[in-house]
């Protein structure tokens, strides 16, 4: 299989493409990607049956040779549709984990900035979950962002948010409502914390996340040590083993009240979800098990589509547990429009829905929420509260702040199961991150032009230029200075826009061919040197480019 990337503008369209000449392509892989989301891609075409070209703003997606393999698998008929696509999505699902990335790269791609994964190698990546760390724009216009945290957020807030200890000291010094709790550093400290914060109680991890490890309504000190010991058999479990700080655990008065997570973006409460509980209905006709194994076919729950916007139900200790205390077992059939709660804790990685209420949300609320987020330096920042009225001022008599963080799963306030739907909130969250004063200038030459020519002559195009990144003969220079040299162009294209302290960058081909192999590397173009030969020979596209304002100046020497 042979594979190559244009980026950006080129001869063909004005859109990236991955061009991969395969021995035979069939349509159905390729489609079932178009049709998912349009973030995959503009638009394909196959060529006698065996070029498959797609238009996209996320070629790597496409390039991975692990991705492109089992659509060639499928195509010579050496595997099935089902397992191509399971193949398929597990490369997706690496690099664009959940709709928490899509709306900021759909956002990135509206406003005109490229996008870029920050860990690419060599233009493959491994599947790992630094896929997920993407460049929004190039040179110093640059920011980056993991789903919706981004480099707008400060070290402080990151640091404040992952230590729930830290986080309610902050929220205690603003004195801002939150239940009473404490630490507890070992099981023999339990009773004596019990007594001091008074039942109910719960207990939960400093260092987990999406409710793990988090036990709610505790009456007693026995149910508080068999909780602390089901803690402690889950760190032992798992794969990555936590660090000191991330082990400690701390216990807090159980206030009253329902879950509710408010998204704030640039100091401003943008959307408010209430998180409910996974549940099932009955039907009666049948039993629990086979409700939740209902719900489970339900695609908005399949975590193998990028495009979940809910994850499983899974059937476990603690589900079990917790229907028999509701007075049921999983064999019972419900009466038909009977709710049955299936897990205490209203999280959406433990299978729980969601419903909009920001237009319900009390001002007083929102200006908590919005004081937190500006007083820690986040851009973004999901602020959990527990309240008895989500209308009503939130006090201690009303309810609780629980906890914040830096990096939420924005879908769940983007895409709730009930109410309205927020699909711009990518570029709330960009606007923020950010800053439309700053633009790196874009310059493309084409022929045979002398370094120093080149270099003086776009000195001479833009004022205020402190750094220059050229790409030259195979090489990267910086203010005349050699980088590396021996590279190909797509990797030297890549790591100069990558290079966040570049002003300027200018991309050097010696021929049209050059471009014909490789795109001419921007989405937009400042200004195309290209000497008189060459230019004949791109006439037609240049014009065309230059009547789109896709290229802003052509020089021709």
């Amino acid at each position: 299989m042979k594979i190559k990337v244009l980026q950006g503008l080129n001869l063909q369209n004005s859109q990236t493409t991955v061009v991969a000449e395969m021995k035979s392509v069939k349509p159905d892989l390729i489609d079932f990607f178009k049709e998912m989301h349009p973030i995959f891609m503009k638009d394909y075409e196959i060529l006698d049956g065996k070029t498959l070209k797609v238009k996209t703003n996320l070629p790597s997606l496409w390039k991975n040779q692990t991705f492109l393999q089992p659509v060639e698998e499928y195509s010579m008929g050496t595997i099935d549709i089902d397992k191509a696509k399971e193949q398929m999505l597990e490369v997706a699902s690496a690099q664009i984990y959940s709709m928490s990335t899509i709306p900021i790269l759909q956002a990135a791609h509206k406003m005109g900035y490229e996008t870029i994964q920050a860990f690419l190698n060599k233009g493959i990546l491994p599947k790992n979950r630094l896929n997920r760390h993407y460049i929004i724009g190039i040179g110093k216009e640059a920011a980056q962002c993991v789903s919706a945290s981004t480099t707008g957020d400060s070290s402080f807030s990151i640091k404040t948010q992952r230590d729930k200890i830290r986080s309610n000291q902050f929220i205690e010094g603003m004195d801002l409502p939150i239940a009473p709790w404490t630490q507890v550093e070992s099981r023999e400290e339990i009773p004596e914390a019990c007594e001091t914060v008074g039942f109910p109680l719960v207990i939960k991890p400093v260092g987990l996340t999406a409710g793990h490890g988090v036990y709610v309504g505790l009456d007693t000190v026995k149910e508080m040590e068999e909780a602390w010991d089901k803690i402690q058999e889950y760190y032992a479990n798992m794969e990555f083993p936590k660090s000191g700080w991330q082990k400690k655990i701390l216990i807090q008065r159980k206030v009253e009240g329902q879950d509710y997570r408010v998204l704030v973006v640039n100091g401003k409460v943008e959307i408010a979800t209430h998180r409910i509980p996974a549940r099932v209905t009955g039907d009666g006709k049948h039993t629990i098990q086979e409700l939740i194994e209902i719900e489970n076919k339900d695609p908005r729950r399949n975590i193998s589509l990028p495009t979940h916007v809910m994850k499983y139900i899974v059937i476990d200790d603690d589900l079990i547990d917790i229907v028999r205390k509701n007075g049921h077992e999983l064999d019972d059939v419900p009466e038909k429009d009977e709710i049955v709660y299936v897990r205490k804790v209203a999280s959406m990685s433990q299978g729980g829905i969601t419903a909009d209420v920001t237009d319900k949300m009390n001002p007083q609320s929102k200006l908590i929420c919005e004081s937190i987020a500006k007083s820690i330096h986040a851009n973004v920042l999901g602020v959990d509260l527990l309240v008895k009225d989500i209308s009503k001022p939130l006090t201690l008599d009303n309810g609780s702040i629980l906890e914040m963080n830096t990096m939420p799963e924005i879908y769940l306030n983007a895409f709730p199961i009930i109410g309205k739907q927020y699909p711009d909130i990518g570029e709330k969250i960009l606007a923020g991150a950010m800053d439309p004063t700053i633009h790196t200038n874009r310059v493309v030459a084409v022929g045979k032009i002398d370094r120093k020519t080149l270099e003086e002559k776009t000195q001479e195009l833009f004022d205020n230029q402190e750094k220059i990144g050229l790409m030259y003969e195979k090489t990267i220079f910086i203010n005349g200075y050699e980088i590396n040299c021996g590279i190909s162009i797509e990797s030297a294209v890549l790591s100069l826009k990558k290079n966040r302290s570049l002003d300027t960058i200018v991309l050097h081909y010696n021929s049209v061919q050059e471009i014909e192999d490789n795109g001419f590397g921007f989405n937009n173009i400042d200004v195309l040197i290209v000497t008189k030969e060459e230019s004949e020979q791109i006439k037609n596209t240049t014009d065309k480019y230059s009547a789109e304002k896709k290229i802003r100046k052509v020089v021709i020497l």
